[in-house]
């Protein structure tokens, strides 16, 4: 995984600085795109098991032809791995569990090396990194036995988690619809590899180039 890491750095370094030299002699050009899609959060659930909507907004700068940098943010709601050992909670007194509000936010930025531009159809891979924020908010009830009857008592649990994410490794494509228009498909991997931090995203939207 570091290896993969250092590799992942060294050609997104490398990718910049190329684009941003030929940046010198291209017209500048804006991309905007919105999408939406499957979402899958960490790396050893069954598939189709924890699969969301996701949400994106992404805004990319073409350095070139070739090259360019896109600063994407994703929202991807999640069922929470509810750790009974961590809140103390013995299954025994556990009544119900409600996931009040769960979520993934990932903001990041990518390189998109664009492979060829074949008429309509412009193939990239997606190279970068980013920063994750998780949020869980749990309520449970447990239960306090007693001589006549049960005693329900509600508890709450919030907790939040910011990470670094890196590498994000993805490819997808533009299909123009016309010269200024497209429709946008990608796969991306963040942080593969990590059973909690990586989220896989397959999106599909609509976007436009000024």
């Amino acid at each position: 995984m570091k290896l993969v890491r250092v590799l992942s750095l060294v050609l997104l370094l490398t990718m910049l600085f190329s684009g941003l030299l030929s940046a010198q002699q291209k017209r500048e050009r804006f991309e905007v795109a919105i999408y939406t899609g499957a979402g899958l959060k960490g790396s050893e659930h069954r598939l189709f098991d924890e699969i969301k909507l996701t949400y994106g907004f992404g805004f990319t700068y073409r350095l070139s032809k070739r090259y360019g940098i896109e600063a994407e943010l994703a929202y991807l709601p999640f069922s929470a791995d509810v750790d009974l050992d961590k809140l103390g909670i013995s299954l025994h007194v556990l009544s119900r569990i409600y996931q009040v509000k769960n979520y993934r936010l990932l903001l990041g930025i990518n390189g998109l090396i664009y492979v060829f531009e074949k008429q309509r159809i412009k193939p990239f891979i997606v190279l970068g990194l980013g920063w994750l924020h998780d949020f869980n908010h749990i309520e449970y009830s447990i239960i306090f036995p007693t001589e006549d009857s049960n005693i329900y008592e509600w508890q709450e649990v919030k907790d939040r988690k910011n990470d670094l994410q890196f590498p994000n490794i993805g490819i997808g494509f533009n299909y123009l619809i016309k010269e200024d228009a497209f429709l946008r498909v990608k796969l991306v991997f963040h942080q593969p590899g990590s059973k909690e931090l990586q989220t896989t995203c397959l999106v599909a939207g609509f976007g436009f180039r000024f």
